[in-house]
């Protein structure tokens, strides 16, 4: 039997089966223009259980049946924050929650001068407070889309485990990653092989990669913090909390610096809970130089052209964790053997829909992920069982229109 209730966030709908868990599907929109909130967050309030709206403002959630008496929160940056039982849907079929924007006004709240660079100081020293010292074990989803000359070439999906030391170790030699399952997608540009662009390695181990504060990279490094300028510009609200807004760039004539962009820094706890940056030219020629290997015997000569980069961070149970990153990066390719130069536009998007502290281990040699192997042998269909109660990124329209066949 199937019962359905109609929901929130602009056309909730509820579904129980049984299954052990309710779907959930609806649309995050702003409250006063109506427009969608893409990458909105939804979770269950100290679970450590969520997902993030795609670009469309849409998602899907699979609530555990043992989570039916506690409150689901819908947030974004600049938002006001709504909760809601889940208890309490079946009363409210036809409700409509849309957020509401909450600005900040920088000088009413600054009653002293803030100094940026000493900011971002307390930022990396508060690290192992904010983060947690004892190992975390992720449960995400992870999407990578390739399109040439703005046409879709492939995509490839999957639900992915991931286990990371705790954040006082620095770096993430000692991270891992596995794939639970996943599936692969071919466009009909695929079907000429002439055309077919060069492979390009990244995969899963993103979250590893990505992990800013983990890694303390570049523009969150407190040795590195010297070579950029910071200037604090704004401040916004998240779930309830003051947040800075802090923009940065390389000094002048600065060789060290690689980016640019915001970081969003929790003004209580001084934890980052976004970073969006992109790479300088400076940065772009390092890619060039570590990251792509043209070989001799290759019919290609690819160039990285430009990289863009949102990494987030969530509160959960006392400790922010990372939820959801998107990368896109931008190359020229070279085909000697057609003399002609494609474009070619990877994205890479992964959430976390669950945090496990505590009592966690290590992967097994076996289970760990390595960039060599496969990621997804399976084709798959658009069949919504082949996820079983694995919480996923709903598919945006365009993505789900370039392949509906």
């Amino acid at each position: 039997m199937r019962i359905l209730f109609t929901v929130i966030v602009s056309a909730l709908y509820f579904s129980l089966t049984a299954q052990n868990f309710i779907s959930i599907e609806g649309t995050v929109n702003d409250g006063n223009d109506k427009t969608p909130l893409a990458y909105s967050h939804i979770i269950i309030k100290d679970s450590g259980i969520g997902t993030v709206a795609n670009e469309d403002g849409q998602f899907v959630f699979k609530v555990p049946l043992t989570r039916q008496n506690d409150s689901i929160k819908v947030s974004a940056i600049g938002y006001e924050t709504r909760s809601f039982l889940i208890s309490g849907i079946e009363d409210n079929t036809n409700l409509q929650v849309k957020l509401n924007q909450q600005s900040k006004v920088l000088d009413e709240v600054l009653v002293t001068p803030i100094d940026p660079a000493i900011l971002i100081q307390e930022l990396v020293a508060n690290i192992p407070k904010n983060y947690g010292i004892s190992p975390i074990r992720l449960t995400g989803f992870y999407r990578e889309t390739v399109k040439i000359n703005d046409e879709f070439y492939s995509y490839l999906e999957g639900v992915i485990g991931a286990y990371k030391t705790g954040y006082n170790e620095e770096g993430s030699k000692s991270d891992q990653v596995k794939v639970i399952k996943g599936r692969r997608r071919e466009g009909k540009i695929i079907q000429d092989s002439t055309r077919r662009p060069p492979t390009i390695n990244s995969g899963p181990i993103t979250i590893n990669s990505y992990d800013l504060i983990k890694r303390r990279r570049n523009f969150v490094n407190a040795k590195k913090s010297k070579f950029y300028t910071y200037e604090l510009t704004d401040i916004t609200t998240y779930g309830g909390r003051d947040i800075y807004i802090v923009d940065f760039k390389a000094k002048k004539d600065s060789k060290k610096a690689l980016a640019y962009g915001k970081m969003y820094i929790d003004m209580e706890s001084k934890a980052l809970l976004r970073a969006d940056y992109q790479l300088n030219a400076l940065g772009i020629d390092l890619v060039n130089k570590k990251n792509i290997n043209n070989g001799k015997g290759s019919n290609f000569i690819v160039t990285a052209k430009s990289l863009q980069a949102v990494v987030d961070y969530d509160l959960s149970k006392g400790y922010w964790g990372i939820n959801q990153l998107r990368v896109k990066m931008g190359f020229d390719y070279y085909i000697k053997s057609l003399t002609t130069t494609d474009y070619m536009e990877l994205n890479i998007h992964l959430i976390t829909t669950k945090k496990e502290r505590g009592n966690v281990t290590a992967f097994s040699k076996d289970e760990a992920f390595r960039s060599k192997r496969a990621f997804a042998n399976n084709l798959g269909e658009d069949d919504p069982d082949f996820w079983e109660n694995y919480n996923i990124l709903k598919q945006d329209e365009r993505l789900k229109e370039a392949f509906s066949k």
